[in-house]
């Protein structure tokens, strides 16, 4: 009997913090709690928060207006319900997802839909189930949206103890939906004047009667026969993009794997992935009516592939090879800031870019990936993945002509290391990471929009107080210039443990 209860004893405990916070590149102070529970296999922490400046408290983060505000105030407030470990039998995770990966990679590989928290909270789901030589992986990134950035999954069956075979599928349902809309009123944040008023979105439409003098000025109170005023008014009024208005743009995967397990720490793989979805032919973007010429996206396998975990360190090492219109780990760490931007085009008006629609850019791929993670006694965390191929790369022409495929190195580099709290006195956590993907040499650290970096530190104060830095960094498109500019997250808040 003491057995039994001994394996259900709660552990509790509650952080309090206090510190400042960008939303939609306006400055609120933060006051959150964040209590934590474990029984048994179960884990639970809440997110408690409240923001306020100047103008009051934020209220759309605790809004029960209706049913729909109510469940999304209410599963925001989960940081994450846990049960197990990711190699257990039964395993799940909801909430903040920091690094899902499925299968060996080739579709999702350490996809995060935390990346730009807490500007923004997703509460996502990563399910594994295994049993009887089945095993089932799902992911949903977040259960806030109606097309959010990642709905997969990976079915695999072990018909004997060495041989497992999978099969996967990942979708992006609307590309589109990844545009910022803080009073999701379908007008995107950039394009909407009042962001965070959802009855309102253009100055035109609420200065529409001062619109109106000036078409009767022009045209008379009876108004231009050939020219109604409600069209008069749709072309003063310009590019209003609305999500209603749009077709919705998906992008999806599928692929299969094998596993040999030779031993318990080592095993032999293959896999094998395509990408569902086209983009604009760059070698001929349009026929002689004018009308745009489409590319299906293409496909890409690693073999052989072998993966050893000794616990302390554990090494994948990879043959890639892929035709035009494909990258390796589509859905990645920073997916959710690069799936769709928004960038200007010759004459100042908005063009929507998502990374879908920028896979011209490789052709024909060869070449190798290694990763290696170890720890280095207990103190030092250190894991990195580095990409090395060959062949295709689009270059855009600097004359009137289209470009051309060259040949050129197609390489990507990932590192995040990790000082733990018995390494340094006082330091709680110490990490930092950097990411950049599919350029010719990213250790000349020329930023791109693949371009992604950040550090986190936690360091103990007096009086059992915490003082907790994060910040990342990644890159868009500059809507004046067209040029690269950083855009940087920081949450700086102290906390108290009680």
């Amino acid at each position: 009997m003491a057995l039994f209860l001994s394996s259900f004893v709660l552990s509790q405990e509650t952080k309090g913090s206090f510190g400042s916070v960008v939303i939609d590149g306006e400055t609120y102070n933060q006051a959150s709690v964040r209590p934590e529970f474990k029984v048994s296999n179960l884990a639970v922490a809440l997110d408690i928060y409240f923001y306020f400046n100047s103008k009051g408290i934020k209220m759309d983060t605790w809004d029960f207006s209706d049913g729909k505000s109510a469940y999304r105030t209410l599963i925001d407030k989960i940081y994450y319900l846990k049960w197990g470990e990711p190699s257990d039998n039964f395993y799940f995770m909801f909430g903040s997802l920091p690094s899902v990966t499925m299968g060996q990679g080739i579709l999702v590989g350490g996809y995060s839909n935390a990346i730009d928290y807490p500007s923004e909270r997703r509460s996502g789901l990563d399910l594994k189930v295994r049993g009887y030589g089945v095993g089932l992986e799902a992911i949903y990134s977040d259960f806030k949206k109606n097309s959010p950035g990642l709905v997969g999954a990976r079915l695999s069956y072990a018909p004997i103890n060495k041989i497992e075979f999978g099969v996967s599928y990942a979708k992006d349902m609307n590309q589109f939906s990844g545009l910022a809309d803080a009073d999701e009123d379908g007008y995107p944040d950039v394009y909407d004047k009042y962001p965070d008023d959802e009855q309102k979105y253009s100055e035109f439409e609420e200065n529409k009667s001062f619109w109106y003098e000036n078409y009767t000025s022009l045209c008379g109170i009876e108004g231009c026969p050939d020219m109604p005023f409600e069209n008069w008014f749709e072309g003063v009024k310009g590019n209003e993009f609305s999500l209603s208005d749009q077709d919705e743009d998906p992008v999806s995967g599928f692929g299969f794997d094998v596993i040999y397990k030779a031993t318990d720490w080592l095993s032999a793989y293959g896999q094998y992935a395509s990408l569902r979805g086209e983009y604009l032919d760059p070698l001929n973007p349009v026929d002689r009516e004018g009308i745009e010429q489409k590319s299906n996206l293409g496909y890409g396998f690693s073999f052989p592939g072998i993966h050893a975990d000794l616990g302390f360190f554990s090494l994948r090492a990879e043959y890639r090879q892929s035709s035009r219109g494909f990258t390796f780990g589509y859905w990645d760490r920073s997916y959710e800031t690069n799936r769709v931007q928004v960038a200007v085009e010759e004459g100042g008006d908005n063009s929507i870019i998502t990374k879908e629609s920028q896979l011209y850019n490789f052709g024909e791929l060869k070449g190798f990936f290694v990763q290696f993670n170890s720890s280095l006694l207990n103190a030092i965390n250190f894991d990195m993945s580095y990409q090395d191929m060959s062949g295709e790369k689009w270059e855009n022409s600097n004359s009137d002509d289209l470009g051309v495929y060259v040949e050129d190195s197609n390489k990507s580099f990932t590192a995040v290391l990790s000082i733990l709290p018995s390494f340094i006195p006082k330091v709680n956590k110490l990490e930092a990471f950097y990411q950049q993907k599919n350029v010719p040499n990213p250790f000349d650290f020329v930023q791109d929009l693949s371009t992604i970096s950040g550090v986190s530190a936690s360091v103990e104060m007096t009086g059992g107080m915490v003082l907790v830095y994060t910040q990342t960094t990644s890159y868009i498109k500059n809507l004046d210039s067209g040029s690269l500019e950083p855009v940087t997250s920081v949450n700086i808040e102290t906390q108290m443990s009680f």
